[in-house]
């Protein structure tokens, strides 16, 4: 199977979600690394790294990866928390 097999990126989106509900922020922000590269046009995987810089404290990141989502998909509920939860002014 080829990294751009839609079931790939299914799968990546699977262990995207994964991630986030277990908390593993690490490796969700790696995978999200790779993945958005492989798949540029997936917003997914610019809002599981709007999360993931969101965890680390990183606003000025987290708002442009999830910006970035809602460019993709303006309805995309992940990247739209990462977005409310960054306090105002960051």
């Amino acid at each position: 199977v080829s990294r751009w097999d839609p079931r790939t990126e299914e799968t990546y989106i699977l262990l995207g979600d994964s991630y986030l509900r277990n908390g593993d922020m690490d490796n969700l922000g790696s995978m999200a690394k790779t993945a958005r590269q492989w798949f540029p046009a997936r917003g997914e995987f610019d809002a599981f790294l709007a999360a993931h810089f969101l965890s680390e404290g990183d606003h000025a990141n987290a708002a442009q990866a999830a910006r970035d989502a809602l460019r993709k998909d303006t309805e995309n509920e992940l990247a739209i928390r990462v977005l409310l939860a960054i306090p105002p002014g960051d």
